[in-house]
């Protein structure tokens, strides 16, 4: 067979590939839409119901107290429902409900773009086909919460760390910066999956940028000092936190900056690279949602302060025994015996070094949601979808270790 000729087929596989995706994805659609026709149980009462509320203001241009959410809830999925309501003539509750189909969409092709890398085509297509039944594995799907939206861009964040090569490669990077943005614009609770993983890659984005190793340590602890001062100021647990990190972060960044300039030798080979990456990816972030968490910080803070000190009507156990909820309903009420068993075996294969990125980060952003959620006083299962999703990538990659056994199954 001539060289063109493969390379031919091979452009139809691919094609092919992607076309067979696309059913998938259009599938999950035309199933989660005529979901929304034919039940009669849609219902807010909750948050959703605030939600809601501020989706018909933003919609119709209102303010005033009568537009509050009953929460400092960032704009995001309100605002594109709104948009929503304004292409379809309609502001029911299921045209809200349908308005997050853009969240699906970017679900399922997030899916698709991060297990095609690390288990061929076969894996993408079967994780678009899984992703969706597994994060609707609750029964949500007839309120207007924000889960979907942040298992979306949950996903999506880690599958662009991860297609940056550690901050080499430029677009992944700045995709990376530009979902964290998004996200934390969709619900605050966006960080305690994202936040600690965000941190560390930076940590070690600056580990591996920098080779002299005095400078290495400094920098590396700078870094992973700032995200803690800014959100324990946020949360006013550290006096002049936000003041501190900031100020810190522009120190860095002059020492950087001199760095560049008259000591590349302490740098990497692609040191200046990562750097460049790495800010970029900040900034864009700190664009994206600053502007909106800068203006509501004090009803934030407010929010932050009634929440910790268990004024809310949630489970009364605190702190350290509190920690099992989540996981319990995460191994118990989210996923099946089979799915259990996947998720286990790639839980210690992901332990390893010869693990994809993709499993290993989102093996740790799930774990690191699920015990940050559980010091918090006021608990729901449903906080725990908004990193559902990462279970696919944990859950697959034995069947991708081990071909045969997949063959089997």
């Amino acid at each position: 067979m001539s060289p063109s000729s493969l390379q031919r087929g091979s452009e139809i596989s691919s094609r092919a590939s992607s076309m067979t995706a696309f059913f998938v994805v259009v599938l999950v659609l035309a199933i989660h839409l005529s979901w929304l026709d034919i039940h009669t149980a849609l219902e807010t009462w909750d948050d959703d119901a605030g939600l809601f509320r501020l989706a018909h203001c933003l919609y119709g241009g209102s303010e005033g107290q009568a537009c509050s959410a009953g929460a400092p809830y960032p704009p995001l999925v309100p605002a594109l429902t709104a948009v929503h309501f304004k292409l379809v003539g309609g502001t029911g509750l299921a045209e809200a409900l349908q308005s997050q189909w853009l969240f699906v969409v970017l679900l399922c092709a997030a899916f698709y773009v991060g297990m095609k890398q690390v288990g061929g085509t076969m894996a993408g297509i079967a994780a678009v086909a899984l992703g969706p039944v597994v994060v609707w594995s609750l029964h949500i799907r007839g309120k207007y919460y924000t889960e979907v939206p942040l298992a979306a861009l949950v996903v999506s964040a880690v599958v662009a760390y991860s297609a940056s090569d550690g901050f080499r490669r430029r677009w992944p990077s700045l995709i990376f910066g530009l979902l964290l943005g998004l996200g934390l614009l969709t619900k605050w609770s966006y960080a305690f999956f994202l936040g600690p993983m965000a941190s560390l890659v930076i940590v070690l984005g600056f580990w591996g940028a920098v080779s002299h190793k005095r400078v290495r340590w400094v920098l590396s602890g700078l870094v992973g000092l700032i995200p803690l001062l800014v959100a324990g100021g946020a949360a006013g647990r550290i006096m002049y936190g936000l003041t501190l990190g900031f100020w810190t972060a522009i120190g860095l960044t002059l020492g950087l900056v001199w760095l560049a300039k008259k000591r590349p030798a302490w740098l990497s080979s692609d040191g200046s690279q990562r750097l460049v990456h790495m800010g970029l990816c900040v900034v864009l972030c700190v664009v994206v949602a600053g502007p909106w968490y800068w203006t509501y910080l004090p009803n934030m803070q407010e929010f932050l302060a009634a929440n910790l000190a268990q004024k809310y009507h949630g489970d009364p156990v605190s702190g350290l025994y509190g920690w099992p909820f989540y996981p319990s309903v995460l191994l118990t009420r989210m996923m099946s015996t089979p799915l259990l068993v996947l998720f286990g075996l790639g839980a210690v294969l992901g332990l390893s070094k010869s693990a994809p990125p993709m499993v290993r980060w989102s093996l740790f952003s799930l774990l690191c949601g699920a015990l940050v959620l559980g010091v918090l006083p006021y608990r729901s299962g449903r906080y725990l979808i908004a990193g559902l999703g990462l279970v696919i990538p944990v859950a697959m990659w034995p069947l991708i270790r081990w071909p045969t056994v997949a063959k089997i199954l």
